[in-house]
């Protein structure tokens, strides 16, 4: 399994609709506020790390293989790593 196969998952979907839901007000409200406001112009709102950790929470509960959980990761790792590099890892995704 790829991370865009996992991201583009009916167990994804449902996963991240479920966290990104009300939970999210009480979790993490901030984050919540953030992505309200940044939807009025149909951006995420959320950022690149929150995202990042978004995947990785994810993949530590998904009920997968170890072998897809590790390569999962190794993408996930990857990506972060970019970010880091290019500055954008505390950017909020379409600034």
């Amino acid at each position: 399994m790829t991370l865009n196969e996992m991201l583009n998952s009916d167990a994804y979907q449902r996963w991240e609709d479920s966290r990104l839901g009300n939970d999210l007000f009480i979790n993490d409200p901030e984050r919540a506020a953030r992505i309200h406001e940044y939807s009025k112009e149909g951006l995420d709102g959320s950022t690149h790390d929150e995202v990042l950790q978004d995947w990785r929470d994810y993949i530590a509960d998904a009920d997968l293989p170890d072998a897809d959980k590790e390569s999962l990761l190794e993408e996930v790792d990857a990506a972060e790593q970019w970010h880091i590099d290019n500055g954008s890892i505390a950017n909020v995704i379409g600034n």
